[in-house]
């Protein structure tokens, strides 16, 4: 059978939809220690990991998140560490 416009179409926007909804880095930052750094992304989710360089290695030792119901499912745009936040 050959496919309608319709369907076509639609299946570009099902494509588009799911590129959409994809998570993807949208925001980084580290704290002013440079030993915790902060990625938000697309979908209003922010990931923290503590990190450690040794021999021109970064080794991540800890990893959490920081969530907030009011940021659910809106882009990160921007991270901004207060300058008194102990890691």
């Amino acid at each position: 059978g050959s496919k309608s416009k319709g369907s076509s179409k639609e299946g570009d926007f099902t494509k588009y939809k799911q590129l959409v909804e994809q998570r993807h880095p949208s925001a980084l930052t580290f704290d002013e220690t440079k030993n915790l750094l902060f990625v938000g992304d697309s979908q209003g989710q922010v990931n923290a990991w503590r990190v450690r360089v040794a021999n021109n290695t970064v080794q991540v030792v800890d990893h959490f998140m920081v969530t907030n119901k009011e940021m659910d499912g809106d882009q990160i745009n921007e991270i901004i560490v207060h300058p008194e936040c102990k890691t």
